[in-house]
Parts: C-alpha cells; structure tokens; sequence
C-alpha cells in the first residue's frame, strides 16, 4: 500500500417529470465507506478471544481492533481498499 490513496467519488442525478438534477457532477461528490468484517478460527478457540491488534487501511488509517468471543471483528465506515491486518502475537507455546 505504498501508492497514494484516492477514494471513489460518485454523484448522483435526479430525473423528475423530464427534468435531470445533478447533472455533471452538481449534485457534489458522494463519500463511500465500507464495512470489513472478518470471522477467524483456530483448533482453540480461546486463542482469539480479546486479541488485540490492528488494521491499516487503504487510505493509510490505522484503526485498533479486538475479536470478539465468537472470533469476529467488525469495522465500520472504513475506506474501501486492500488492507494489512497486525495481531499482538501468540503465547510462546505456538
């Protein structure tokens, strides 16, 4: 994720009784954010209950992230785009 960061922009256009709002662009640009869920499993489960971590996202954000006791993490209104994902790391025994 070295290259900068550009969001998607859209706009929108409104047709009424043959009359069009927003055309070229006038409407202003509209933000588009994601949601990035992950379900993550392990032979024990308890290893991933409340591991700690971390994403960045593709708009270089960093976000701090937990997994829940059912093995998810759940992200809102992030910057769609490839991501990186760091967890604090396994016990030793691993």
């Amino acid at each position: 994720m070295d290259e900068e960061y550009v969001p998607p922009l859209f706009h929108f256009v409104v047709r009424v009784r043959g009359r069009a709002f927003g055309e070229g662009g006038g409407s202003g640009y509209l933000r588009m954010l994601d949601v990035l869920e992950l379900h993550m499993r392990d032979l024990d489960p308890s290893t991933l209950v409340d591991r700690r971590g971390q994403v960045r996202l593709a708009d270089g954000s960093v976000q701090q992230l937990r997994v829940a006791a059912d093995g998810r993490v759940s992200l809102r209104g992030v910057a769609p785009g490839p991501f990186e994902l760091e967890f604090e790391s396994y016990p030793e025994e691993f």
